[in-house]
């Protein structure tokens, strides 16, 4: 019934805690794929330790292309009705699969749900604060900055398969932010709802896509390439609203790293966007 999907790369540190997670989920319907995005460290001797005796698990490699064409890999692999994508360092509360499956089969109008999610340390010790998942109604906020504490995060959704290959599954131009992309083509296929529950955990940690100023750099100019292509923007001003707050951001990252170039760079593109 449920294709789970696990993109990993030098996962080692919290893909046991993930796995855990998804093998003590009170609903059993469900494969595993697990998608090894080129890993270095000992990601698959971990999951080939928590996978044995259990044939619901499914482990493929790829050489390192990102996480927007694994979680694509893990969709085409897929069998179920329902997808999850589940983030390496991400966990699961026991009942988040039997709430979002019932609450799909007995909705049939609707393509995806979303849920409450608290958040976790790099220690997997509780952290102030907690997020809404995205609806329908939320979406545009992506656009504003004005997600009023609603999360993206692909961990929280459980999506009717057909509605994600409609759309393309995630874009593979973009990492960080091909959650955000996620979201909004989804919004344009089906109705997204969100359970008032707490049904997952989110973790904060140091492997943050900031620490590659460079990776960071590229991957919100090729989103913001994204939104002007599908036409995403209402006018002209909320387009530029949009890129001076990004290049507002890239401009603090790279001051705060010390990259002088790309600073001045992004403040010129924030002075004159």
């Amino acid at each position: 019934m449920v294709s789970i999907i696990i993109p990993a790369y030098n996962a080692q540190k919290y893909i046991g805690e993930t796995l855990d997670s998804v093998l003590s989920q009170s609903y059993k319907d469900w494969e595993l794929i697990l998608v090894d995005d080129g890993s270095t460290d000992n990601t698959a001797e971990i999951i080939k330790e928590k996978s044995e005796g259990e044939n619901r698990i499914k482990y493929y490699y790829q050489k390192n292309l990102g996480v927007s064409t694994a979680r694509n890999y893990g969709l085409k692999k897929s069998i179920g009705e329902f997808v999850a994508f589940l983030d390496a360092d991400d966990v699961w509360l026991p009942l988040y699969l039997e709430k979002k499956v019932n609450y799909l089969l007995s909705h049939p109008t609707i393509g995806a749900v979303n849920s409450k999610v608290t958040f976790i340390d790099g220690e997997s010790k509780a952290i102030e604060g907690f997020a809404e998942g995205m609806r329908n109604e939320d979406v545009d906020g992506i656009l504003t900055f004005n997600t009023k504490n609603k999360t993206t995060g692909p961990s929280g959704i459980l999506c009717r398969k057909e509605c994600v290959k409609k759309i393309g599954g995630f874009n593979i131009k973009l990492s960080n932010t091909a959650d955000k992309m996620f979201y909004l083509d989804l919004s344009k296929e089906t109705t997204i709802v969100n359970l008032d529950e707490f049904l997952w955990l989110y973790r904060f940690h140091d492997a943050s896509m900031h620490k590659n100023i460079l990776n960071m750099i590229n991957d919100y100019e090729n989103y913001i390439q994204q939104l002007e292509s599908k036409s995403y923007f209402n006018s002209k001003k909320e387009a530029s609203n949009f890129k001076k707050y990004i290049y507002k951001i890239c401009y603090k990252e790279s001051m705060k790293q010390k990259h002088i170039k790309y600073s001045v760079l992004f403040l010129f593109k924030y002075i004159f966007s």
